[in-house]
């Protein structure tokens, strides 16, 4: 038999107290699981993307962690790189006339005509640390020969006492059409064959430490007060008057 609202309503008024009771404690029982869901589905979802972050970096630092272990590993082949570097003359001076004058040398060994230099202006920028600064300076070199063997042999020796790093940027030879009847002819007569010319190009590099109290001088002069300029012009009047 079916029963419409209003009959449910008249049951409902009839029912015992303690029924009544019950009936409400269950539907606020209902009202706030409703509630407690929505709310707690929304901070699952945020302790979900929590989680989720962390793993994230927890992952980062993991990475981190082995990056560190690989550099304190790699720690002695760094030192000795260095060492290294040092014992090369990474921060040698760049002596201009020094190397100028062991080129002119080592010309006339390998039996070099025509030998010309230029030195470009040395060009600062600066270091890996604010403690160092990378001084280069661009240099060229031309000269003529009789053999290749001189040139390469000039060249060799010249880099390898160089006692700085260098860069090569170019390195050319241009071999001159000679017969070789006239070529004997002037070889027994005592005149020079050159039968080769030459040209290298390198940048010379170097470190140069930064001193202190060159970088600290300005800050100093600009922090010193100057004098005041009333005094100056009481200095400055005759004795016995005040400006």
């Amino acid at each position: 038999m079916a029963l419409n609202p209003r009959q449910l309503i008249e049951q409902a008024k009839a029912a015992p107290r303690a029924l009544k009771i019950i009936a409400v404690v269950a539907a606020i029982d209902v009202v706030i699981l409703l509630l407690a869901a929505f709310t707690l589905e929304d901070e699952v979802d945020a302790r979900a993307a929590m989680v989720e972050q962390t793993k994230s970096d927890l992952v980062a630092l993991r990475e981190t962690v082995e990056t560190t272990r690989r550099e304190i590993g790699r720690l002695p082949e760094l030192r000795q790189k260095y060492d290294a570097a040092m014992s090369d003359g990474v921060l040698a001076d760049q002596d201009r006339q020094k190397m100028i004058g062991s080129a002119q040398e080592m010309g006339e060994r390998h039996r070099l005509s025509d030998l010309h230099y230029k030195l470009d202006p040395q060009q600062s920028a600066p270091g890996a640390t604010p403690a160092l600064t990378l001084v280069t300076t661009p240099v060229s070199l031309t000269a003529s020969a009789l053999l290749d063997s001189d040139v390469l042999e000039f060249w060799d020796e010249i880099l390898g006492n160089l006692q700085s790093h260098y860069q090569i940027t170019k390195a050319t030879f241009d071999r001159a059409d000679a017969d070789p009847p006239t070529m004997l002819a002037n070889i027994r007569a005592g005149r020079p064959a050159l039968l080769v010319k030459s040209e290298l190009n390198f940048r010379w590099v170097s470190l140069r430490k930064v001193v202190a109290a060159a970088a600290d001088a300005p800050k100093a002069a600009a922090s010193t007060p100057a004098p005041p300029m009333v005094k100056a012009a009481e200095a400055d009047a005759p004795a016995g008057q005040k400006p």
